[in-house]
């Protein structure tokens, strides 16, 4: 968020790991958000809960600067 350019240059389309606790879930979407900022598209959403601590891996697509997320797809869930 304080600098956009230099977190793109360095993140962008690479494979990244987080850890969090997940703040919200979309099952229409299949969307997770998790620490209420990292919006993460899974395959499947099968027994998670919210305020589950989660660690994920995938890959960074950007910080969307009008919704204030960040976001990733092709996750898996590490455990």
């Amino acid at each position: 968020k304080k600098n956009e350019q230099t977190a793109n240059t360095k993140y962008l389309d690479k494979v990244i790991a987080v850890k969090g606790l997940i703040s919200e879930i979309d099952e229409a979407t299949k969307n997770i958000i998790i620490d209420g900022k990292l919006t993460c598209q899974l395959n499947e959403i099968n027994n998670l809960k919210i305020n589950d601590a989660i660690s994920v891996k995938g890959r960074f697509i950007g910080y969307d600067e009008l919704l204030e997320e960040i976001k990733m797809d092709q996750i898996t869930i590490n455990k």
